[in-house]
């Protein structure tokens, strides 16, 4: 699982299918995280590093 967090989905979608992952995506609500981090991924499960399967279900959480 590469490092998702501070992206935009819009970039790290295409990251997690180049990696050859078509599972599904869990969006968590959104959280206050600054206007630096408005829209970005600010947490991730599961975490930067670990081995995932193509169909793993990743959960984000994005930046209000």
């Amino acid at each position: 699982m590469p490092s998702l967090v501070g992206q935009y989905w819009t970039d790290a979608y295409p990251e997690l299918v180049n990696e050859g992952w078509s599972g599904t995506l869990e969006k968590l609500p959104s959280s206050a995280a600054g206007p630096e981090n408005s829209n970005r991924i600010i947490m991730q499960d599961p975490p930067a590093g670990t081995r995932i399967d193509s169909e793993t279900v990743i959960t984000l959480r994005f930046g209000a």
